[in-house]
C-alpha cells in the first residue's frame, strides 16, 4: 500500500492556547478536509517548556522545547529522514521560538534539507537592528514566504529587500457559516432585545478594550439596551508573567463607570463553534487594537466572516479589508470610536449593508480556499504534491430541501435563503427530478428524497397544459402567463421529457412513481414532439436513450437515429476546418449536444455519430480548458463563429454538462485523457477556476450561482445547486 504524501506544519498547536496554535490546527484540518487521504498533515509542535508538555493528538509527531537548541536539530534530522514528508510549513511568530527574537529557529533551518515555506504572522515595518539581523537569514533560507496583507508584502520588498516573486499573499482563514441575522443567536445566548457589540481574543494590554469601556456611558444614554461582550481568556504567557493585571484593570474601570449592566466578560477559551455563535449574536464587532505595527488579526477576519460590520483601528489588515464593510477609527481615540459606534448603532440599514459587504468580501477566506492557495505555493517547491487528488465532499441535499416547498423548488435564492418572489420554473423542477431519482437509485434512499421525488413529479404533472408544458409559475403557484408567452418553451419541455423518461426506467424508484412518470410523458408526446432547436433535441434524445437502455420501449433506434441525423445535419451546415460546432454560436449547456450524439452512437453503433460527437466535444474542450483549468463559455457574451470567446459569468450548469459528456465519452473510448478532464471540470466547483475559489458551499450544501470577473455570485439558486449535484453524482463512479 502506497504511503500518503505528508506536509509538516511547524508551530504551536492545541491544546496550547494561542492564536498561532489555532491557526496551525485550522490550516492542517482544512488540508485534511480538502486533500486527504492523498496528502496527510503532520505537526512539529513548539513547547513553551520541557517541564509542561501538552497532551497532543496523533497529528503531532515531533515536539520541540523552544529553548533547547538540540531539539531543533533533532527534529530537522527526523524530518529529513522521512521520505514521505515533502515540505515544511513554518508558522512564524517571534514569541514562539526560543532565543533572542526567536533566533533558535535558525538551528532548525540550518539542519533542514526539505523545502520550507514560512508564513509571517507579524511583519514589522521598522524592526530594531538586532531583530532585523535575526530575521533576515531566516527569510533567505526558506523557498517562499506567505503574508496576509498587501502592506506586509510591500514592507518585505522595500524594507527587507525580498524578491517579490518569493512572496505570496494568502488571507487568514475563516470558518464557513451561513449569513444569518443576529436575533436567533441572541436568543440562544439569552441576550435578546439587546444591541450587542463585542470584542474577542486572548486578553492582553494591547487589545485597547479600555477605550471602548470609556465611551459606553455616553453610548447608553442614546442606546440604553446596549451590551458589550468581552470574550476570551487572558493570554497564557500574559497570565504567567503578569497574572490578571489587565483584566482586573478593566473590571475596575467597569465598576468606576457604573456600567456593570452593559458589559459582560467571558473569561474562557471558547471552542470555535461556540465562539462563532457569539460573533453571530453581535450587531457590531469592535477591534480596538492599539498596536499600529499589527499586520493581521484573526479575530477581525472571523468577525467579518460571520457577516458582521466592524469598527477597527487602522492596522494593516484593517486598512485593506474594512473598506465598505465597517468603519476605521484612530488609535487610542475615544471620540472617533464613540462617533463610529453611535453611527452604526443608530442605523440598522447601514449595519446590514456593511455586514453583507463583510460577508461577501470574506468568502475567499474560508479555510478550504486558503488550503488550496497554500498547496499551490507548496507545489512550486515540493515534488509529489498535487491539487488533482482531493477529497470529494459528501453527498448533501440539505440546500435542495431548503429551496423546496410543497409545490416545487424555488427558482432563486438570496445567499442560502430561498427567495419565493420569483416563483418556480419547470426547468429547475425537471432538473431536480432527474437528479433526486439518480441519488435515490444510488442508494441514498432517505424519506426526504422520496418526498422530493413526489414533489417534483407533481410539479411536472401540474405544468402540463393543452399545448405542452408551461415553464414559469409565480409564488402563488399559478402559471406566469406573461413569462410563458414571452419565452420559448422548447428547452423546458425537452428537459421535462428527459427527466420523466429517466425516472420511468429507474428500477430503484417505486413502481407507482415510475408508472406516473410514464403516463405524464405519454400524454405530452400525444401533443407534439417536433423541436426546432438543437438543445431541446439533445435533451429529448437523452430521454429516448434512457428508454432504449431499459429495453422498456421497443423500436426506439429509428427515432433516435432521426434526431441524431438532424443534429449531424446542423453540424455539416455550420462547421468548417476552424469551427466544429452545430451552430454559428456556442451558448449554454453546450456539452449536452455532444453527449446526446454519443448516446445515439451507443444505441445505433453508427460511427458517424461517434465521429461528430467526439469531434465537437474535442473542439469544445480546446476552447474550454485553459492552462489546465476548466473555463466554460461565459454568459457575459456568447462565443460567435469567427469571434473571441467570453470568459466571465461562468455558470454551474455548463460545468455539469461538461462533466457528464466527458464521462460519456470516457465510457465509450476508455481514453484516460477524458477521465482526467472530467475530474478537472468537476474541480471547477472546488476551487480549480480562475478565481481559485470554491463554488460549492459545504455548510449549506448549495452551489453559488456563478463566477464573475472578480467575484463569485454568492446566491445559491436551484439551477446552480442541482447542477452541482448532477456533476457530483456523475464523478462518484470514478472516485
Amino acid at each position: 500500500m502506497t504511503k500518503p504524501t505528508k506536509v509538516l506544519f511547524l508551530g504551536t498547536y492545541p491544546p496550547r492556547r494561542c492564536g498561532i496554535a489555532t491557526f496551525t490546527y485550522d490550516l492542517a484540518q482544512a488540508f485534511d478536509t480538502v486533500f486527504a487521504p492523498a496528502i496527510k498533515t503532520v505537526v512539529a509542535a513548539m513547547n513553551y517548556s520541557a517541564l509542561k508538555k501538552p497532551r497532543y493528538s496523533s497529528r503531532v509527531i515531533l515536539e520541540i522545547d523552544q529553548d533547547n537548541v538540540e531539539d531543533y536539530k533533532i527534529a530537522a534530522k527526523k524530518i529529513n529522514a522521512d521520505s514521505n514528508i515533502k515540505l515544511v510549513s513554518i508558522q512564524h511568530e517571534f514569541g514562539i521560538f526560543g532565543g533572542e527574537f526567536g533566533s533558535n529557529l535558525k538551528y532548525f533551518l540550518d539542519e533542514l534539507k526539505k523545502p520550507a515555506v514560512m508564513t509571517l504572522h507579524t511583519v514589522l515595518p521598522d524592526p530594531k537592528p538586532v531583530m532585523e539581523a535575526f530575521i533576515r537569514p531566516l527569510l533567505g533560507r526558506v523557498s517562499y514566504i506567505v503574508v496576509m496583507s498587501k502592506n506586509s508584502k510591500e514592507i518585505l520588498i522595500s524594507r527587507y529587500g525580498i524578491n517579490p516573486r518569493k512572496i505570496f499573499i494568502i488571507d487568514h482563514g475563516i470558518h464557513p457559516v451561513e449569513f444569518e441575522p443576529s436575533e436567533k443567536f441572541k436568543k440562544a445566548l439569552g441576550i435578546q432585545n439587546r444591541r450587542v457589540i463585542s470584542t474577542f481574543g486572548l486578553l492582553n494590554s494591547g487589545k485597547g478594550i479600555e477605550y471602548v469601556l470609556d465611551v459606553i456611558p455616553e453610548l447608553i444614554r442614546a442606546f440604553p439596551d446596549l451590551l458589550y461582550l468581552v470574550i476570551g481568556a487572558t493570554h497564557p504567557l500574559v497570565l504567567k508573567n503578569e497574572g490578571e493585571k489587565y483584566r482586573n484593570f478593566l473590571l475596575e474601570k467597569v465598576s468606576q463607570l457604573k456600567i456593570q449592566k452593559h458589559v459582560r466578560f467571558y473569561n474562557r477559551y471558547l471552542e470555535v463553534g461556540r465562539l462563532l455563535k457569539f460573533l453571530q449574536a453581535s450587531d457590531i464587532y469592535i477591534a480596538p487594537s492599539i498596536n499600529a505595527d499589527q499586520a493581521v488579526s484573526g479575530t477581525l477576519s472571523y468577525a467579518m466572516g460571520t457577516g458582521r460590520p466592524v469598527i477597527s483601528t487602522p492596522f494593516a489588515q484593517a486598512r485593506e479589508d474594512v473598506e465598505e464593510a465597517g468603519l476605521l477609527v484612530n488609535f487610542q481615540d475615544r471620540n472617533s470610536l464613540k462617533k463610529a459606534t453611535e453611527r452604526l448603532l443608530g442605523d440598522p440599514n447601514l449595519r446590514e449593508v456593511m455586514g453583507k459587504k463583510a460577508y461577501f468580501n470574506t468568502r475567499h477566506m474560508v479555510w478550504h480556499n486558503v488550503a488550496l492557495s497554500y498547496l499551490k505555493v507548496f507545489m512550486k517547491c515540493a515534488l509529489g504534491l498535487s491539487v488533482d487528488n482531493r477529497h470529494l465532499p459528501k453527498f448533501n441535499l440539505k440546500h435542495l430541501n431548503k429551496l423546496t416547498d410543497r409545490f416545487g423548488i424555488f427558482q432563486f435564492a438570496d445567499l442560502s435563503h430561498k427567495n419565493p418572489d420569483f416563483g418556480y420554473t419547470l426547468d429547475d423542477n425537471a432538473r431536480a427530478l432527474a437528479i433526486v431519482a439518480k441519488y435515490y437509485s444510488a442508494g441514498i434512499r432517505k424519506k426526504s428524497i422520496f418526498r422530493l421525488i413526489n414533489i417534483y413529479l407533481s410539479f411536472v404533472e401540474n405544468a402540463l397544459g393543452l399545448n405542452g408544458f408551461l415553464n414559469y409559475f409565480d409564488k402563488n403557484c399559478e402559471p406566469d402567463n406573461a413569462a410563458n408567452t414571452k419565452d420559448s418553451m422548447e428547452d423546458a419541455n425537452a428537459r421535462a421529457l428527459w427527466a420523466l423518461m429517466q425516472l420511468s426506467v429507474t428500477r430503484a424508484i417505486p413502481v407507482e412513481l415510475r408508472r406516473k412518470a410514464r403516463q405524464i410523458y405519454k400524454r405530452r408526446l400525444k401533443i407534439d414532439v417536433h423541436f426546432k432547436h438543437i438543445r431541446p433535441k439533445a435533451f429529448y434524445l437523452k430521454g429516448l436513450f434512457a428508454l432504449y437502455q431499459s429495453r422498456s420501449t421497443p423500436n426506439l433506434r429509428e427515432e433516435i437515429r432521426i434526431l441524431a441525423d438532424e443534429l449531424v445535419k446542423n453540424y455539416v451546415a455550420h462547421s468548417d476546418p476552424d469551427w466544429h460546432w452545430f451552430d454559428s454560436t456556442i451558448t449554454y449547456s453546450n456539452s449536452v449536444i455532444c453527449e446526446s450524439l454519443l448516446s445515439a452512437f451507443q444505441a445505433t453503433r453508427k460511427e458517424e455519430y461517434l465521429h461528430v460527437g467526439k469531434k465537437t466535444l474535442d473542439f469544445l474542450i480546446s476552447h474550454s480548458f485553459v492552462n489546465g483549468i476548466y473555463m466554460p463559455i461565459g454568459q457575459s457574451g456568447w462565443f460567435e463563429k469567427g469571434g473571441k470567446r467570453k470568459f466571465f459569468d461562468q455558470q454551474p450548469e455548463d460545468v455539469a454538462a461538461m462533466v457528464e459528456a466527458l464521462k460519456k465519452i470516457y465510457t465509450i473510448t476508455r481514453e484516460e485523457k477524458y477521465k482526467i478532464l472530467m475530474t478537472k471540470a468537476f474541480y471547477w466547483y472546488l476551487g480549480e477556476n480562475y478565481l481559485g475559489q470554491y463554488l460549492y458551499d459545504q455548510v449549506s450544501g448549495g452551489c453559488y450561482d456563478g463566477l464573475g470577473e472578480k467575484s463569485v455570485n454568492l446566491n445559491q439558486g436551484a439551477e446552480s445547486t442541482v447542477s452541482y449535484l448532477a456533476a457530483r453524482i456523475a464523478v462518484n463512479d470514478f472516485n
